[in-house]
């Protein structure tokens, strides 16, 4: 039986695999009290998948193995000649190596586990041949288990039913994702050391921008220790910034384009003033006010368009056998369209104002991102900016630490309080980050050979994105580990000075659907790659690499 591993990709050969697990069990003992028993002789064949991540299916006979709940995750372990009454509870060593995107490399892991954070939907049917639990997580992965009418089969139902989903949403909009954790641990945005390290800045005497100290006290909750503003600017004026702004911030500058000398500058509303007569024209000059609340959609219109495409591939996923024979009609209906649509439209929309952008930067003026409260769209547009102008943010390294800048330290993530320890302001907003990384697919697609990283190793992040921070401590070292896998670079990056400026392509007729994230559950090797990862895939078979 095939199965499809944690990237979504067409696997084969985990049934000869499962018969050495079967040596891992010993000490067995009684499952808690949370947990269900699921006997093989209850089981019908390809009972239980997890679409999108992997199918546990063991011998002819069906699926072994214990479904348990508790107030984080739920947790199914499985292994061959599992016996009703007993069950190791024990988790093997990991093995050191990266996870395969095409390969299920560690034979040994005998577990699955679904955080509570990550739960969207949940479907349970009811028939007389057979009952039928769907798990639709909102890393577009989903849980099917089919099973014969039995004891167990009602006991997993009932359970599922009686988590209480609304407490849990409350949970997870508290709960710390664990790829803000690992951003802010691993690319700090504190001190002038960390803004040098990350930025590879060298501040000439001449240059218009400065390091400010001017937070060292803490007059703003959601912005670091150290920020850049215009050279010559003091307290005084920094001081009256926030007696005006919405947020209590104070303008700062993200990123100095050092061709063109223009900087981005990421500034909450403020009442009633001018931006440019706060600051003075002869400190930055030439310089865009830009009004983003008014240059981009409603975020509830972008909620919206996200919630139909999450919508649809939770139908797609129940109505469909795992295979796609005709994407290409599939894709062109008029379903398809009413309920994706809106979203690719929206994705067009964020390109055309970034290339706006870009060409200001690069070519006009410095920019001002004015939004309100500086926390959603200026997140978007200004990493996209520098995504384009600045080639090192198109390495992993300098992805990741844009992340950190961006989504983290300006966004206000984490402030500190006294004795050096973190409270935690407000979490980046969700949907805008899933809509970024697929506006950062589009790019990858455009620009094949200017991007180190491929669209798999944004899946990675996006998987880490529904993982609570303390729902496994070893989060930050598996992804860590994971992102070292080849299939994570793109085999055509072309890291030479020389390279021209990636292309942006904004008709919404360009826009390619992240079939491998949004359809990660369908069998279909056409959609799960761009063509120059299938070419790279197909070398990597042959040389038996994977």
């Amino acid at each position: 039986m095939d199965t499809v591993s944690e990237s979504g990709f067409k696997l084969s050969g985990l049934s000869s695999k499962l018969t050495t697990i079967g040596s891992l069990y010993r000490n067995r003992r009684k499952p808690r009290s949370q947990s269900i028993n699921i006997n093989p002789t209850n089981a019908i064949e390809s009972d239980l998948s997890i679409d999108g991540a992997m199918f546990f299916l063991s011998y002819s006979n069906g699926l072994c193995g214990n479904l348990s709940f508790s107030k984080k995750s739920i947790l199914f372990k499985f292994g061959k000649g599992f016996d009703e009454s007993q069950f190791d509870g024990s988790r093997p060593d990991e093995l050191n190596t990266p996870r395969c995107p095409l390969k299920e490399v560690d034979s040994f892991k005998n577990c699955y586990e679904i955080d509570f954070l990550n739960i969207g939907n949940v479907y349970t049917d009811l028939s007389n041949e057979h009952h039928t639990v769907m798990i639709f997580c909102r890393d577009f992965r989903h849980v099917k288990i089919l099973m014969r009418q039995c004891e167990a089969a009602t006991l997993i139902i009932d359970r599922i039913k009686r988590i209480n989903f609304d407490n849990i949403s409350q949970i997870n909009r508290e709960a710390r994702a664990a790829i803000w954790e690992y951003m802010f641990n691993n690319y700090q945005y504190v001190k002038v050391s960390d803004w040098q390290k990350h930025e590879h800045w060298v501040m000439p005497q001449n240059v218009k921008i400065d390091f400010s100290h001017f937070n060292d006290v803490g007059h703003c909750s959601t912005l670091p220790e150290v920020v850049i503003v215009p050279r010559n600017v003091n307290d005084t004026i920094l001081n009256r910034f926030i007696s005006i702004s919405n947020g209590n911030r104070i303008p700062v500058i993200s990123y100095l384009h050092r061709p063109s000398g223009n900087v981005i500058i990421r500034s909450t509303t403020i009442n009633d003033n001018s931006f440019q007569d706060l600051f003075g024209k002869h400190i930055i000059y030439p310089i865009r006010e830009l009004a983003i609340d008014l240059m981009m959609q409603e975020l509830g219109d972008i909620d919206r368009f996200y919630g139909k495409l999450r919508k649809y591939s939770f139908n797609a996923a129940k109505s469909c056998d795992g295979s796609l024979t005709s994407f290409y009609d599939y894709e062109h209906s008029k379903q398809f369209w009413s309920k994706c649509g809106p979203w690719l439209v929206s994705l067009a929309k964020v390109l055309k104002v970034t290339a706006s952008l870009v060409k200001m930067v690069s070519h006009e003026a410095s920019i001002a991102l004015i939004e309100t409260f500086d926390s959603r769209w200026n997140c978007v547009l200004s990493s996209l900016v520098q995504l384009i102008v600045d080639p090192y943010r198109r390495t992993i390294e300098g992805f990741e630490s844009l992340i950190s800048k961006e989504w983290v330290f300006l966004q206000g993530y984490k402030s500190r309080i006294a004795h050096s320890k973190f409270r935690i302001i407000r979490q980046p907003d969700t949907t805008l980050f899933v809509l970024f990384l697929d506006v950062v697919h589009q790019l990858i697609i455009q620009n094949p050979h200017h991007f180190q990283f491929t669209s798999i190793y944004l899946i990675l992040l996006m998987d880490l994105q529904f993982m609570t921070e303390n729902y496994r401590r070893d989060n930050s070292n598996q992804f860590e580990l994971d992102k070292q896998h080849i299939l994570h670079y793109n085999p055509f990056y072309r890291n030479d000075k020389g390279v021209e400026q990636p292309r942006i392509i904004e008709q919404v007729s360009q826009m390619k659907f992240f079939y491998a994230l949004y359809f990660r559950h369908i069998k279909s090797d056409i959609l799960k790659h761009t063509p120059e990862e299938r070419i790279f895939i197909n070398q990597l078979h042959n040389s038996s690499l994977i």
